[in-house]
């Protein structure tokens, strides 16, 4: 007895070592991600940001010597909007009317009105250029008596206003190593003012605190080119402003840039120039660390930065919290009176037609406009948060200690006290947390969470391990027969059915194309390796888009969606699957040409129906599986592929719950054998390929309804304007187009007595 229970007692040793040896790894582990600094993690970080943001407002700090309160600066905003376009017409209006709305806004007593929109090319509807254009075009030259020259120009027209008011145009920054590139969509245009070789506004520094060995243009992003206001309207303002806003790596907006380097010197943002406008200071002071910027004193205010020129955005709610007047109102007197008296004003759009939304923590949709808003309001209300120079040395302190003081408790407690320790320990972290976030200083509890997240898990996993081995086996036992998804619910304990259930489902069918030619060439070896770096990569698909893989069937592949667990529009996923799996296959093909000396092609069929889906077989043997018409439906659709010379034959019944994913291209409407029901086929082309191919798929659209219409004379005339367009271009015609050419000349030779427009298949 008392060997039993020294051998007994040496277990209980040997487990509670190796637990205490599990969590040090652990801390170690976290320890070494902290050094690393893994993108999830920084992603975890973000999201708790964003948690945090929404905390109540701190009272206001005691005012400095800023000259005017934040209340009457508060920041107001001009929008035009979908009705101001109605109003006034499209956009770009002509800067005659931006004269009048402008005027009309610092005639309210603005403080200050910065315009977020880019007037970097002359007024085309001005006078002069249309009469420069009718000589030019159409050799007319017309004269205008009695009009004064400065009327000839709107650009003219609009500095004269912009030098009576204080307003602070916006440019745009091009970045070169190390700042971000520029968005695609902003690209530079000709005729600003950096193009005709012209120079920004640039800020005056009253004094620039700069350590050894750390310049601005060190700490600054470098821009090498602008894209700014034409120089007429350039030289009537007394100051401008860059309107880039750069994302964080998840792509939402949560810190704004102050202060960017153009050729040496030092360049404001649109919201910042337009405080230092309204503020009567047009100069700041800049102190620089070894870390990069560590304050700016702004409008007599000062703001920490952390080294970095972004300033973290106190956002007080999502799109519309500041207050908003219509552009059109403004224009039409309908504004109220006191609207703009003594506040800074922005210009600008929320219009979705022009493109200026962005993505806050706050809101999905965030105009651009409200962007510059939130800037001034966190500098105005000080409600800054800062990330301290200290905070990864205390990140690790705080990882190695709330870590080496849970191993004791979780190493050799019971379960309720292993459970309120770690909640205990949950609880504090957060609590930190969040009172230094109260305080204005950002510290993420993650690491830490995670440490003791990973700690906890890896003790709870090796203290019940005898207990998971039966567990184990049992899921390793099932995952021969079944799908992954199938085995993680009996794991949960659910009990399976035989019987199965009825549900919708979209099923996939792929297939290599000319196998049978393929395996002759090879050895079974060659074929089995053939294979599986074939449906590695293609099982990984599907499974990343949480589709089930449910067979393999020689060369083909059997997989379905929304089955066993629901998955939330299962059709667009499943065409997303097919799409990565035709964009990844030139990479298999180069190793299949490099190792076999060959290359594959393959095809998928898809259809989206009711199907019984469950476990069929025996009580000893079992296979999750579905079967009913929509699965047969989708491996005849598989077959369409070689017809039609195309990757991906879909139902339009997944058209239809996928329409706004993709452009569905309309193949034909048939009829396949042992169905007598027909069914529209089409394949999905990205939104972006089908922009690039308008022309050619409207013109296919075309000659489609004639053909369906039976006008096959019609029909046949358009795909041979599609025909010669497309070998103009130095292509040949896609397979599709040239078959139906033939079949649109059989059929106008030989047309049908009745005519559905179905194509009838006898093959499988």
């Amino acid at each position: 007895m008392s060997e039993k229970k020294r051998r007994s007692g040496k277990a209980a040793r040997r487990r509670v070592l190796f637990c205490a040896v599990t969590g040090f790894l652990a801390v170690l582990f976290m320890l070494l991600c902290h050094r690393a600094q893994p993108r999830l993690i920084r992603y975890l970080d973000l999201k708790v940001y964003d948690l945090m943001l929404t905390r109540p407002r701190e009272k206001e700090k005691e005012k400095e010597d800023i000259p005017l309160s934040a209340r009457e600066l508060s920041p107001v905003l001009v929008d035009i909007d979908d009705g101001s376009l109605a109003a006034v017409g499209q956009w770009p209006w002509p800067r005659t009317i931006l004269a009048e709305l402008l005027a009309r806004i610092a005639e309210g007593g603005a403080a200050a009105i910065g315009v977020d929109i880019l007037m970097p090319e002359p007024d085309r509807t001005s006078l002069r250029p249309l009469l420069d254009r009718m000589a030019r075009n159409h050799a007319i030259s017309p004269r205008i008596e009695g009009v004064p020259d400065e009327l000839m120009d709107n650009d003219v027209l609009l500095a004269d206003v912009l030098r009576q008011i204080p307003v602070v145009l916006s440019t745009y920054l091009y970045f070169s190593s190390p700042g971000p590139a520029a968005p695609e969509d902003a690209a530079p245009t000709s005729g600003g003012a950096d193009s005709a070789g012209g120079a920004l506004k640039t800020l005056s520094l009253a004094r620039h605190r700069t350590p050894d060995g750390v310049s601005l243009e060190d700490v600054l992003l470098s821009a090498s080119e602008a894209n700014s206001p034409v120089p007429v309207l350039l030289d009537a303002v007394r100051a401008t402003g860059f309107m880039n806003n750069i994302p964080d790596e998840d792509g939402l907006m949560r810190r704004a840039l102050l202060l960017a380097n153009y050729r040496g010197k030092p360049q404001a943002s649109l919201a910042l120039a337009v405080l230092l406008e309204a503020s009567g200071r047009r100069t700041l002071e800049l102190w620089l660390n070894q870390d990069g910027i560590e304050k700016i004193r702004a409008a007599g205010i000062e703001i920490p930065l952390s080294g970095s020129p972004r300033m973290p955005l106190a956002f007080r709610g999502p799109s519309g919290t500041y207050p908003v007047c219509s552009a059109a109102d403004v224009l039409e007197g309908r504004a109220a009176p006191d609207l703009f008296a003594g506040k800074i004003v922005f210009v600008g759009s929320t219009a979705p037609a022009l493109l200026d939304i962005r993505a806050t923590p706050f809101d999905s949709e965030y105009a651009g406009l409200e962007m510059n808003a939130a800037v001034v309001d966190t500098i105005l209300s000080r409600r800054f948060v800062t990330v301290p120079s200290w905070e990864p040395g205390l990140q690790v302190l705080l990882i190695a200690f709330f870590g080496l003081i849970g191993i004791p408790f979780l190493t050799s407690s019971g379960p309720l006290v292993y459970l309120l320790v770690s909640i205990a320990l949950f609880w504090s972290t957060c609590c930190v947390s969040w009172l230094s976030f109260q305080r204005g200083l950002f510290f993420s509890p993650v690491y830490v969470l995670l440490t003791l997240l990973l700690e906890s898990v890896s003790i709870l996993l090796v203290r019940f391990l005898l207990e998971s081995r039966e567990h184990r086996a049992l899921v390793s036992a099932f995952s021969n027969y079944v799908a992954p998804e199938v085995v993680a619910r009996i794991a949960r304990g659910e009990p399976v059915r035989l019987e199965g259930e009825e549900r919708e489902i979209s099923v996939l069918f792929t297939d290599i194309r000319s196998f049978t030619a393929i395996s002759e060439k090879l050895r079974p070896q060659e074929i089995v390796s053939l294979l599986n770096r074939y449906f590695s990569p293609m099982t990984t698909l599907v499974r990343q888009s949480m589709g089930t893989v449910d067979k393999f069937v020689g060369d083909a592949m059997m997989a379905f969606w929304n089955a066993p667990l629901d998955v939330r529009d299962h059709p667009a996923l499943a065409v997303s699957a097919v799409l990565k799996m035709h964009r990844v296959l030139p990479e298999i093909n180069d190793e299949m040409e490099r190792d076999f000396g060959l290359r594959i092609r393959i095809g998928a069929g898809l259809h989206c129906g009711a199907a019984h889906v469950g476990n069929m077989g025996t009580e000893d043997l079992v296979n999750y599986t579905a079967i009913g018409d929509t699965v047969n439906l989708a491996s005849r659709l598989e077959g369409m592929c070689p017809h039609y010379g195309v990757g991906l034959v879909v139902s339009d019944a997944v058209a239809e719950k996928a329409k706004v994913a993709f452009y569905w291209k309309k193949l034909d409407k048939i009829r396949v054998k042992g169905r007598r029901q027909p069914v529209d086929i089409f394949t999905p082309l990205p939104l972006e390929e089908a922009r690039k191919r308008k022309t050619e798929l409207e013109l296919w659209d075309r000659a489609y309804d004639c053909y369906a219409a039976g006008r096959f004379g019609e029909a046949g005339g358009f795909l041979a304007e599609l025909r010669a367009n497309i070998r103009k271009e130095g292509a040949e015609p896609e397979k599709l187009y040239e078959m139906f050419e033939t079949r649109c000349l059989e059929l106008a030779f030989s047309p049908p007595r009745e005519w559905d427009g179905v194509r009838a298949y006898e093959v499988k």
